[in-house]
């Protein structure tokens, strides 16, 4: 729904990647429906312009900040801490 409807209305000014539509469906895939729209809900507060602080965010070559839903995973042993300031490459 959010795809469809929101992201056409509000076009192409996602600064994450993935961007929160294909977030919240890794996000799901990766644990499960409540805790994924949790997660989204998130993701979709700090995308919001009310709240700005991207310093501590990886980048990805074409300048979006790197933020998949596995750096928010509770295991300790699936945790991928990337240092801010990095280049990531996604492929």
């Amino acid at each position: 729904t959010y795809w469809y409807v929101i992201s056409d209305v509000d076009g192409d000014n996602c600064s994450f990647s993935p961007t929160c539509s294909s977030f919240f469906l890794q996000a799901v895939k990766e644990t499960n429906l409540f805790q994924g729209t949790l997660m989204f809900f998130d993701r979709f507060t700090r995308d919001m312009d009310i709240y700005r602080k991207y310093d501590h965010y990886p980048r990805v070559k074409d300048g979006h900040f790197y933020d998949p839903p596995s750096l928010y995973a509770l295991e300790p042993d699936k945790i991928n801490y990337i240092p801010p300031f990095v280049v990531v490459n996604t492929e």
